[in-house]
């Protein structure tokens, strides 16, 4: 039960991760999460009904809990999901920023592409004094890369 219920945790904090992005969860895995709870909260009360009762009354509940053993590990084995927790969310439409014109700092912007279009950096954090065209310049990038992946022209 234990190693099912952190496989289970496990795999609900990935999938987490995942969402935050704005992808879909795959429904093979809604489905085994879904399983893996109700596998685990059955164990729990049978577990707790042991506990309860005497020891001559545990010897019925015997072959019960073999098969939720027997359960929980074809559960567990269900588990892995080598290729993904989550498909990408369809995109409805694409949203271009309006952004007014860039002027003069466009060398900055020059900067920010190429680390993103580079292969060793695939986050930026830009920081500056208030009015100095941060956001102006994020902006052109984020339509620039709409355009890189041919989701504008």
């Amino acid at each position: 039960m234990n190693e099912l219920q952190s496989r289970k945790e496990d795999i609900e904090l990935r999938l987490n991760v995942e969402l935050q992005l704005g992808k879909k969860p795959r429904k093979e895995v809604e489905n085994w999460l879904e399983k893996a709870g109700k596998a685990i909260s059955e164990s729990q009360a049978i577990e707790d009904r042991v506990r309860k009762v005497n020891y001559l009354s545990r010897a019925s509940v015997g072959r019960e809990i073999d098969g939720k053993i027997q359960e929980m590990i074809e559960v567990h084995n269900q588990g892995s999901f080598p290729n993904s927790l989550v498909i990408a969310a369809p995109s409805d439409s694409v949203v271009t920023l309006p952004t007014p014109e860039l002027v003069g700092e466009t060398t900055v912007k020059e900067k920010n592409w190429a680390y993103l279009m580079g292969y060793s950096v695939c986050k930026i954090g830009v920081c500056g004094m208030k009015g100095i065209g941060k956001t102006t310049i994020m902006k052109h990038i984020h339509d620039d890369l709409l355009k890189e992946i041919n989701l504008i022209k």
